[in-house]
């Protein structure tokens, strides 16, 4: 189970928004991400991370954080605070 944030900015979305409220569940085909983070957060380079965002771009963040909540609880990473 997969849950997608979409922003509603044309045609297409309003459909897709229109779609979302009529039925539960519905399959697509996703690609990507294309590209890679511009830092390195996979290895234990950088002491300290921090991450900024607003609109559209918490949502990549999310990830991000999710990601790193879970290489905490693994005991792969050290987490001192987290603040939204």
């Amino acid at each position: 189970w997969n849950s997608l944030n979409i922003r509603i900015l044309g045609n297409w979305t309003r459909s897709l928004s229109r779609l979302a409220q009529t039925t539960m569940t519905t399959s697509i085909l996703l690609e990507g991400p294309y590209g890679s983070l511009s830092v390195d957060l996979t290895s234990n380079r950088y002491k300290m991370v921090m991450l900024l965002s607003g609109g559209i771009g918490v949502t990549p963040m999310q990830s991000i954080c999710h990601s790193l909540l879970y290489q905490h609880e693994q005991e792969e990473r050290e987490i001192k605070k987290i603040w939204f």
